[in-house]
């Protein structure tokens, strides 16, 4: 009798006619397909809005992310400037765009006016998104649940003796093993808009408030400490002790080594100015009749690509004879040497000289030079 009554039972929950089950499976299975047909579809009904992607200061950013800023509520207007429509298309000038703030006790420590430079006109593929939680999910976007209830199964009946004590507990009771796993919220995702324009707020260096940003600035700067390194050598009774071995001496003794000075700018030559050089040459000149390019570079101590710049406009290089090599003073020069010696002879009361001694003492100077 009992076998009947569960035969009857089992044909009760299978017939169609109590359709309870039948609805409840239906409904379970659309709100699947709504779900996931909300999860694969991306709404972009605000696809077609034109949004200004302008990067702001930090403490501007910083105040908006505030969420008090967030109800929606104004923060500031933004004024754009335009030239008149009569003016030529091409003779047009970009349009100029402001930023102003509210004049509240909110910004009374902030610029009120930002110029917006947009320095990319076209974007291409730029898009705005927003994500919010389903209806169906009021929790957290993330929260953590327990693991699905495992079917029981039987313990094996074995014959085996169970193994000894140890003398500590190697493994941990699994017993109470529990394992965790994150559940995420699925997410409406919706594209807020399409960015055409990509700006940079600047805040106008004549705004009143322009100069407290500034002075928040170096305040922050010398409040801050920077870290300082601090050199063994300059400790002492660190390196060298006598209960102590020389600490310098060990295979990491060069890890806070001292920078040594580059010795290379060390005796580099300075140019003078070119009269100055000029001078000089000339009286090198008055004293003897040729130079070697390196007897005039020790003399003057000039860098040696300026100092033949300077060589080749006054001297010439005698490339033949027994001065080969070796730098004159040109003829117009000459003359105007000549000249001047015979009116500093004149003026001490002393007799001309005439050509010949003059050869003979370029010839002796150029035996000095030669020994130099």
């Amino acid at each position: 009798m009992s076998v009947k009554e569960e035969q009857t039972q089992e044909v009760k929950l299978e017939s169609p006619e109590n359709s309870d089950g039948y609805d409840s499976d239906l409904e379970d299975a659309t709100e699947r397909d709504t779900r996931l047909r909300k999860l694969l579809n991306l709404d972009l009904e605000e696809a077609d809005k034109k949004v200004w992607l302008v990067r702001l200061p930090k403490f501007l950013a910083d105040k908006w992310k505030d969420p008090k800023n967030l109800n929606g509520q104004e923060l500031g207007k933004l004024r754009i400037t335009q030239a008149p429509a009569s003016v030529n298309v091409k003779e047009r000038p970009s349009p100029q765009v402001q930023i102003i703030l509210n004049d509240s006790s909110e910004n009374k420590e902030l610029p009120l006016r930002y110029d917006v430079n947009i320095h990319k006109r076209v974007v291409d593929n730029e898009y705005i998104f927003s994500e919010r939680n389903l209806k169906e999910y009021k929790t957290e976007a993330n929260e953590i649940a327990s693991m699905p209830e495992q079917p029981e199964l039987k313990p094996v009946e074995t014959e085996i003796d169970p193994e000894p004590p140890r003398g500590f507990k190697r493994y941990r009771d699994e017993s109470k093993s529990y394992v965790s796993y994150v559940k995420t919220i699925p997410k409406d995702t919706a594209i807020v808009g399409t960015v055409i324009h990509e700006c940079q707020a600047i805040p106008v260096r004549n705004d009143r408030n322009y100069s407290k940003v500034v002075e928040s600035r170096k305040n922050l700067r010398y409040v801050k400490p920077k870290s300082k390194v601090t050199l063994l050598d300059n400790l002492p009774g660190v390196i060298q002790s006598n209960i102590t071995p020389n600490l310098m001496r060990n295979k990491n003794s060069t890890f806070l080594r001292s920078e040594k000075k580059d010795r290379r700018a060390e005796g580099r030559a300075i140019r003078m100015p070119q009269n100055q050089l000029l001078d000089v040459l000339f009286g090198l000149f008055d004293q003897y009749e040729y130079w070697t390019l390196k007897g005039l570079r020790e003399k003057t101590s000039q860098p040696e690509a300026y100092l033949k710049e300077v060589l080749e406009s006054v001297a010439e290089l005698n490339k033949k004879g027994p001065y080969a090599l070796r730098y004159s003073l040109k003829p117009e020069y000459k003359k105007l040497r000549d000249a001047e010696r015979r009116a500093r002879l004149l003026a001490s009361g002393q007799a001309a000289p005439d050509k010949n001694d003059y050869d003979d003492d370029e010839e002796e100077n150029v035996e000095m030079v030669e020994i130099a």
